[in-house]
């Protein structure tokens, strides 16, 4: 649920290489967000950490890898405006 409101409100601006990595990054966090969520109720009721823990650790990889992107790209945006 999370994840489409994030992608409707991104996809109203334009696509640009600027954006891309934001808009990556975005909907990871709103998955993530989610997930966590998802893995806070199912482990209330029934725990299954091995599976769990797996998926977690690979989209909290995964938000790392986006955000460094998204860094890198701020970096550039603002080496452009200050040139």
């Amino acid at each position: 649920m999370t994840k489409s409101k994030s992608a409707a409100v991104l996809s109203s601006s334009p696509p640009t290489s600027q954006t891309a990595a934001f808009r990556a990054l975005r909907l990871q966090i709103a998955f993530l967000r989610g997930l966590l969520d998802e893995i806070e109720r199912v482990t209330l009721a029934a725990p299954r950490e091995e599976n769990v823990s797996e998926q977690v650790i690979e989209e909290l990889a995964r938000l790392g890898r986006l955000s460094l992107e998204a860094a890198s790209e701020l970096t550039r945006i603002l080496a452009r405006r200050c040139a």
